[in-house]
């Protein structure tokens, strides 16, 4: 449960409304484990700017494909841990329980997996949300800065109240960062050319044998960078290329998992609840001619629109056992995005008030989009040939809130350390793929993330291996 003071609706500068915040937050008092709100509404802000001034460490940023809503969190109120996945349901259940009756919303995700990460996701564990200490908000156009506090003894209390002084002070004197030129110095592959025939083939004869009809293959690539890039910026650039798209970033310590996904997962209002099928991928064109053929190819290509309808097929199934209507009759569209195109089905559903998010979480991911079908055969196969730990990459992330839940499937992304930078992507091997093919595609689906870094020189060519 909550305690929260009215909105002011008066706009005013950041400063300004900062300042009203900590007048607000001098009349609230500490109640135990009980959430702390105060908000005020600002004049318009540039978010992700507004992140990159700040210091790294503990920022995060979730925005709607629709444009609708922005939050961009820096610190921690309270924050919320899974190692496995057997615990995430319980992390679910405690994130909705403290926002109960309030406007907060939660920023974080979970792992593909479910499980903690190792190697370069060692400081992200199977599920991560964190309520915001500070929290700017766009919301249908609207502006509003807000503090959450969530202490368990009134030392903890103190210790946020302070912390909140000081993001403050930095926020009144922070300056844009300079931009500063990212070039790429140097690439690896997790996968080379000869060994992704290889892994292609041995999928295809799983498929061709029964055992599956789908799997999604991931490819690793690191990047060593010139200098340190700010996450925000890059941030920024996808999201102004992909306006279509979820754009997020979750950070801990010195690393930041950013990304550009165009995949709902989960979006849950009350007792509606809406995911979609996404899959078959080609590239756009270079002319409108040329885009309109490649659309007529994703529309007709048998193997292309058999991917497609795997992917809805097992997504309805897995949805029927906790749903008490679901809808599918909206035809399939084609979503553009700034260097390819997809297909993609919205789906939706009904379900009773008492099922919780968690449930639905668990029922969905991971979807056929980014892992296979039948879905334990395909982890199976990816756990055993996959040269990389997925880490949070094919997970989820999003926000979670009273009532409500809009999660993304994390792909298009990147985790950020210092100059290091690991760039993901995968592609469904369905019978028919052609490991070439599915090669191009894999590095067609960098190409926005790369062209929003600076540098896209250093793409691979398949044929070069």
């Amino acid at each position: 449960m909550s305690t929260s003071i009215p909105i002011t609706y008066t706009a005013s500068t950041l400063a300004a409304g900062l300042d009203t915040l900590l007048r607000q937050l001098a009349l609230c008092r500490y109640a135990g484990k009980k959430l702390a709100r105060v908000q005020v509404r600002v004049e318009t802000q540039d978010i992700l700017q507004w992140l990159s001034c700040l210091p790294s460490g503990n920022r995060c940023y979730f925005s709607l494909r629709d444009q609708s809503l922005a939050l961009a969190g820096i610190g921690a109120a309270l924050e919320l841990k899974a190692t496995a996945p057997a615990t995430i349901p319980a992390l679910f259940a405690q994130a909705e329980q403290v926002v109960k009756g309030s406007e907060a919303y939660w920023v974080g995700g979970c792992s593909f997996s479910g499980r903690s990460g190792a190697y370069q996701w060692r400081e992200f564990p199977g599920a991560r949300f964190v309520l915001p200490l500070i929290e700017i908000r766009q919301q249908r156009g609207l502006f509003y800065i807000a503090f959450n506090l969530y202490a368990e003894s009134f030392a903890q209390w103190q210790e946020q109240q302070l912390s909140i002084h000081s993001y403050c002070r930095q926020l009144a004197y922070t300056e844009m960062p300079e931009l500063q030129p990212v070039r790429i110095e140097s690439r690896r592959n997790s996968v080379g050319a000869e060994l992704w025939q290889q892994q292609v083939e041995e999928a295809l004869a799983q498929i061709k044998n029964g055992d599956l009809q789908k799997v999604v293959l991931a490819r690793e690539v690191a990047l060593e960078l010139s200098n340190i890039p700010n996450p925000m910026l890059i941030l920024a650039a996808l999201e102004a290329a992909n306006p279509e798209c979820y754009t997020f970033a979750v950070e801990t310590d010195s690393k930041c998992f950013i990304g550009c996904s165009p995949e709902r997962l989960l979006s849950r209002k009350e007792n509606a609840v809406e995911t979609e099928a996404l899959a078959g991928t080609v590239r756009r064109g270079a002319t409108e001619t040329e885009d309109k053929a490649l659309e007529r190819i994703l529309r007709e290509d048998p193997k292309l629109t058999h991917e497609h309808k795997l992917v809805a097929k097992a997504i309805k199934e897995s949805l029927e056992p906790v749903t008490a209507h679901l809808e599918d009759s909206e035809p399939v569209k084609i979503l553009k995005l700034n260097r390819i195109q997809h297909r993609c089905q919205p789906l939706s559903a009904t379900v009773s008030a008492t099922t919780a998010n968690s449930d639905l979480y668990r029922c969905l991911h991971p979807t056929p989009a980014i892992c296979g079908y039948p879905s334990h055969r395909a982890q199976a196969f990816i756990n055993e040939i996959e040269q990389l730990c997925r880490g949070w990459y094919s997970g989820s992330v999003g926000i979670l809130g009273d009532k409500y839940c809009e999660l993304s499937v994390a792909i298009r992304s990147a985790l950020v350390d210092n100059e290091r930078l690991w760039l993901y992507s995968g592609v469904g091997i369905v019978a028919g793929s052609i490991a070439e093919q599915e090669w191009h595609e894999l590095e067609s689906k960098l190409e926005a993330m790369l062209q929003a870094i600076g540098n896209n020189a250093l793409a691979i060519d398949y044929n070069a291996h």
